[in-house]
């Protein structure tokens, strides 16, 4: 099988926590509003694969307000090496939690218009026991794991978050709550960490059910460079990543369909808050191999 095209639908969650370190219950959850998202998949050979995705068209704009965003990943594997590229870029959030917070607004939720965050990430994953697990196969279904099966999980990842507002990213009426880091205007985070964990997949006794569960726990270093009010800062610190992917359905010789559900979560801390950065999805895919 050379092709194996794949269209899917997609709910991400993208959620972007600014919590003060003086009090736990002070949080601001910012989200992008792309609610929901319909794209397609294709990957040559097991190889190399690029997926584009749409946001579907849905009301609501007035409500959580407008989002831009670029959406962009690539996958390559040979052998036991996994690498996803992965580009995202978001302009526009609103506050989810507005209510809780007593912020007020025109819409429903408190809009933050010229707030940007960008995250930026090159993912490589080896796999010690490929012919026992298929990340492939878990992840993407473009290669077919016929028996059950399991291995260590072992990578390196580099990703860059940026944080950009022309003035300041928590609002005004919030700042007392949020200590001397309040006046935070952007920020550039540069992390490479190191990570290990395991896979495996069940696959019923037909060989076309499959269940798959992979976890990995990353620790490394991370260049933070950020600015609050006027002042800079440039610190190294250490930090922690957790990745998540539960995946399962139909794996026919030639058709395939199912649900895959990912997660990734990184927290940066600076002196008086945090910024954790929440990534995850739930996926419906169907595809087949040409």
């Amino acid at each position: 099988m050379d092709w194996t095209p794949k269209l899917f639908v997609e709910v991400p969650g993208y959620v972007y926590r600014i919590q003060s370190l003086l009090n736990a219950d002070d949080e601001i959850a910012l989200q992008p509003n792309t609610r929901s998202l319909v794209g397609f998949y294709l990957n040559y050979r097991d190889t190399f694969g690029v997926r584009l995705s749409f946001r579907i068209p849905e009301e609501g704009e007035e409500i959580r307000g407008p989002t831009q965003y670029e959406d962009w990943r690539f996958s390559f594997a040979y052998d036991s090496f996994h690498l996803v590229l992965n580009f995202m870029e978001y302009r526009g959030f609103y506050i989810e939690n507005s209510s809780q917070l007593g912020l007020s607004s025109a819409g429903e939720y408190y809009f933050v218009p010229d707030l940007k965050v960008r995250n930026v990430s090159a993912n490589l994953t080896y796999i010690v026991s490929p012919t026992q697990f298929s990340l492939m196969a878990a992840l993407d279904q473009t290669a077919r794991q016929e028996i059950s099966g399991g291995s260590f999980l072992w990578g390196l990842v580099y990703s860059e978050v940026l944080w950009d507002h022309p003035q300041f990213i928590i609002p005004l009426p919030l700042q007392p709550r949020f200590g001397e880091d309040a006046e935070l205007r952007s920020g550039h985070f540069r992390t490479l960490s190191f990570k290990g964990g395991y896979g495996h997949t069940f696959v019923h006794e037909n060989r076309k059910w499959f269940l798959s569960l992979a976890g990995m726990f990353g620790i490394g270093v991370q260049s933070r460079s950020y600015q609050v009010g006027a002042e800079k800062f440039a610190p190294w610190r250490e930090a922690y990543k957790v990745d998540i992917a539960i995946s399962g359905g139909y794996a026919g010789e030639r058709y395939f369909s199912g649900i895959l559900a990912v997660a990734d979560d990184t927290v940066f801390r600076l002196n008086s808050l945090s910024v954790g950065s929440n990534v995850y999805a739930v996926q419906l895919f169907v595809g087949m191999r040409l």
